[in-house]
């Protein structure tokens, strides 16, 4: 099996697991952002079995002709009344599931009180400090695998 995936986003030993179980082992081809897989794709990469795109591109995807429907009947396990709806029904689109979740998690805001005039905690109230008193000294990191 051919994997897209995401630096350090999986166990190692999940593949040694699937390989003994399956007997098929695991090649891990590693992308550092969306729009490198995405890319990849469009300019004619293919071979891989499985890919691992973040939830908000499967419908770019999907309306490129780039990816396939899942055949459910190879995913028995599969329930869909066991996803909240916010983490499945990005994978589904027009009612044909295109993907199923991994995992989820949340993205933190980090800063030093003594810096921000106080709390930061919302979104907003980060990105109106970094535009205004702390323009310049705000940074996101991008995908932080």
């Amino acid at each position: 099996m051919v994997l897209a995936t995401w630096p350090n986003y999986h166990d190692p030993e999940n593949f040694e697991v699937f390989k003994e179980t399956m007997g098929a082992f695991t090649q891990v081809n590693v992308f550092g952002s969306n729009e490198e897989m995405l890319a990849k794709l469009q300019a004619g990469g293919s071979g891989w079995d499985v890919f691992v795109p973040t939830n908000y591109t499967i419908t770019t995807y999907v309306e490129a002709g780039l990816i396939e429907p899942l055949d459910l009947s190879k995913l028995p396990h599969y329930d869909p009344a066991s996803f909240e709806a916010r983490f499945s029904d990005a994978g589904t689109i027009d009612g044909t599931v295109y993907a199923v979740s991994k995992n989820w998690g949340t993205t933190g805001i980090a800063f030093n009180s003594d810096h921000t005039d106080g709390v930061v905690d919302s979104w907003k109230a980060f990105f109106d400090g970094a535009r205004d008193q702390r323009s310049g000294r705000a940074m996101v990191h991008d995908y932080p695998s």
